[in-house]
């Protein structure tokens, strides 16, 4: 960045930027979770085996702990497939209900637990500055009060975001709703995103930019390109998942062969990303000269989307080493923030100054 943190951005500016790093953390964590098989560390939420700090022996644990946890998640059940009956989504509900798999207890261990564990600390503390965000944003009210309004669907959002883990531990991470986590967890990042680079409120001449009609619907189509991959790339893992239980965790190698054409699909759809994300900086060169930020940014989405597929062809071919999901999942949905941030560089918000005209903001990069 060309500003120093400290000296150059405002509480909110501030807090707002590290809640976007932290959301992406947080997206990291949760990758490393999936990948160590941690989902289920903790069987009940938000507590941990009924309490607010896990057990590390098992000499630790509640009596006749996966009964008890087993009924709690089949009353929880319910009651969430009674609301999806009245949503008109009763085919759900009965598979949740009727499904066994959802109502094996796993084994207790230590590592898993704590690694769920601070899985969940990390994302209270993501929610605790997204919170202090919401609060500051007010300070925009009488400039700009769609900061304030966003900050607060974003808080929202947040909040589903929490109820949707509960029903993911209840659900024995029922496959699709940890999609869903994720794509709720993209659009999070890119709220506060766009409510930074907003905040920022100083007029600037904008660029004449030839094609720019053509550069943003192109935008639009990458970032529609790359969220459909990322879904894919959770689909796969969710189809992993089912191999891996299947299989018993044994002859990883093997893993990849035994998926369906969510892989072969997504393995193919990254190249067509990548092709994609090479025009845009063929555009973005060409049509937007002056602009040395844009370009950069480009150039650094191309590499990041030529490190994903390297990442994503090598646990293909070297029986999915669990290092490196965390990593590919973090550069995919880089790449989208990226994109996002290219996209509002080239359409600044607008707020509205004391006199009840637009002002230009400038980027916060």
């Amino acid at each position: 960045m060309s500003k120093s943190l400290n000296n150059s951005y405002n509480a909110f500016q501030k807090w707002g930027i590290i809640a976007v790093v932290f959301v992406y953390l947080l997206i990291a964590i949760g990758s490393i979770v999936r990948t160590t098989g941690s989902g289920m560390g903790c069987p009940d939420w938000p507590k941990c085996f009924g309490s607010w700090v896990p057990p590390t022996d098992a000499s630790q644990l509640p009596v006749d702990y996966k009964d008890t946890y087993v009924q709690k998640r089949k009353k929880k059940n319910e009651k969430l497939a009674g609301y999806l009956d009245k949503l008109g989504f009763t085919e759900v509900g009965n598979r949740i209900l009727s499904d066994p798999s959802i109502y094996i207890e796993a084994e207790f261990n230590p590592v898993k637990t704590w690694i769920e564990y601070i899985n969940r600390l990390f994302g209270v503390l993501v929610g605790l500055f997204i919170v202090g965000t919401t609060f500051l944003s007010f300070s925009y009210w009488k400039r700009d009060k769609a900061i304030a309004f966003i900050c607060l669907l974003n808080l929202f959002l947040v909040g589903f975001q929490g109820w949707l883990g509960s029903i993911i531990v209840s659900t024995n991470l029922l496959p699709g709703t940890i999609t869903i986590h994720m794509i709720l967890a993209i659009a999070i990042a890119l709220l506060l995103i766009y409510v930074v680079i907003r905040s920022f409120n100083t007029p600037r001449e904008l660029q004449s930019i030839p094609k720019k009609k053509t550069i943003n619907v192109f935008l639009i189509w990458v970032i529609f390109l790359s969220l459909v991959q990322t879904v894919l790339g959770t689909r796969v893992r969710e189809a992993i998942d089912i191999v891996i239980s299947k299989m018993q965790h044994l002859i990883r190698n093997e893993w990849i062969e035994q998926l369906g054409w969510e892989f072969y699909v997504h393995r193919s759809f990254s190249l067509i990303v990548l092709a994609s994300n090479i025009y845009l900086l063929y555009l973005l060169k060409k049509y937007v000269s002056s602009d040395t930020l844009v370009k950069r940014w480009a150039k650094v989405l191309v590499a990041i989307t030529i490190i994903e597929i390297i990442t994503g062809a090598s646990m293909a071919y070297f029986g999915v080493p669990a290092f490196l999901q965390p990593i590919h999942l973090f550069l995919a949905v880089g790449a989208i923030g990226i994109q996002f941030i290219l996209f509002l560089a080239i359409n600044p918000p607008q707020g509205v100054s004391k006199k009840g005209q637009p002002v230009l903001k400038t980027e916060m990069i």
